[in-house]
């Protein structure tokens, strides 16, 4: 069953590993969750990941952000909500808080401008389902 996904959200990611076997350096891995995750030391940004991902919901995020989008959903809230509970439900009340306007919505989910964001993290304090995470960057 993965013309919708094993899961309620066609959007999300099926967990079968395409990003992972063509990744050259061992940089994505379905973690325990079923989920691709990437490992951001070993990553170089080169894209094979995207290209192969049968739901083109990988996406290249500079390695020094901290702020990301992590719904992938362009349905409207009514129906994230009935597959999701951390989906963007397009509220875009992190669009209104954002004080460097690095926050659009393109088909009812957020995306952020990363040569805008300043990092302040509001979006994602104020995100009411949180769909927009924070990810910690390994310092080394």
């Amino acid at each position: 069953m993965t013309a919708d996904g094993q899961r309620g959200c066609k959007y999300g990611c099926l967990g079968f590993g395409t990003c992972q076997r063509v990744c050259p350096f061992d940089a994505i891995h379905v973690n325990e969750k079923g989920l691709a995750a990437v490992d951001r030391d070993q990553c170089t940004g080169c894209g094979k990941c995207i290209a192969a991902c049968p739901r083109n919901i990988i996406e290249l995020i500079p390695a020094s952000s901290t702020v990301q989008v992590a719904c992938h959903s362009r349905d409207n809230g009514r129906e994230v909500r009935a597959n999701c509970k951390i989906g963007c439900i397009g509220c875009r009340i992190c669009e209104k808080v954002c004080p460097s306007d690095a926050i659009v919505f393109e088909n009812n989910l957020a995306k952020v401008d990363y040569q805008k964001c300043t990092e302040c993290m509001k979006c994602a304090e104020k995100c009411p389902t949180g769909a927009i995470a924070v990810t910690p960057v390994l310092v080394h």
